[in-house]
């Protein structure tokens, strides 16, 4: 019984430690803004969060030994003549008219976190390879993503969306479509998942040319649609909102939440 205790306490010691070595080792950089929109270019790994902030927080965790002895009182520049601005995290941060611009500029970029005032329009752009993940969550503004590689992750957004990628599948937990403008998710080469509430009414676009479309809603399809086995397109509850889902090569799942 004892060495059971002592083994518990040695595993609670070790997770706390583990904790706080973790939490110091991440840095972060504020930005004063929460109007207007941020545009977000060539971070390999990305979540965005939506809050009620009145600022830009953007975390990483601190690589001590990525900057050498000779690189002290340097900052990174890239090929665009871009500079590290923050202190550290590997980004310069600009502003044009009410966009706030966000651009990496290490060759070996890191995962970031930005919590975002939720209100807030972003978007963001990435062309490269190296592309890990997108995660977005907690926003009420709009947002649009232009990705050639990287899968893209969305829950409990309500604004509008346009959501485009051509080698990332898109996996979307929407909370209530926009009404006054449309939800476009669009992958070329993988599939796409979309869950929004049962109750939602939806004009409704699916297209596949290559896969199979799946849904549990009833759709009522327009008496003037054409016959076409590539897409489908009807309302849901009556129609309302635009919602258009397109995967040229794979398949697209529309789902009650």
């Amino acid at each position: 019984m004892k060495n059971t205790i002592l083994k518990f306490q040695f595993l609670f010691l070790s997770l706390f430690l583990f904790n706080t070595t973790f939490a110091q080792d991440m840095q972060s950089y504020s930005i004063q803004k929460n109007t207007g929109k941020l545009e977000i270019e060539g971070l390999d790994g990305l979540e965005i969060e939506g809050y009620e902030g009145t600022e830009i927080v953007v975390s990483t965790e601190a690589r001590s030994k990525e900057k050498s002895e000779r690189a002290k009182g340097l900052s990174t520049i890239n090929a665009m003549g871009l500079r590290d601005n923050t202190d550290g995290l590997g980004l310069h941060v600009s502003s044009e008219g009410d966009k706030t611009i966000v651009r990496s500029v290490r060759k070996k970029s890191r995962k970031y976190v930005m919590k975002v005032p939720k209100g807030m329009a972003v978007s963001f752009k990435h062309s490269s390879h190296s592309m890990g993940k997108l995660y977005i969550h907690g926003m009420a503004g709009e947002v649009e993503t232009s990705l050639q590689y990287g899968s893209v992750k969305i829950e409990n957004v309500s604004g509008p969306l346009s959501i485009n990628t051509v080698y990332g599948k898109i996996e979307a937990e929407l909370n209530a479509l926009n009404a006054k403008n449309p939800t476009s998710l669009y992958s070329v080469y993988a599939l796409v998942d979309v869950s929004i509430p049962a109750s939602t009414k939806a004009n409704v676009h699916l297209s596949s040319s290559y896969g199979e479309m799946y849904t549990d809603f009833d759709v009522q399809v327009e008496a003037n649609s054409k016959i076409s086995s590539s897409s489908v397109k009807g309302t849901i509850n009556g129609g309302g909102s635009e919602l258009r889902i397109n995967s040229t090569y794979q398949n697209i799942y529309l789902r009650k939440s």
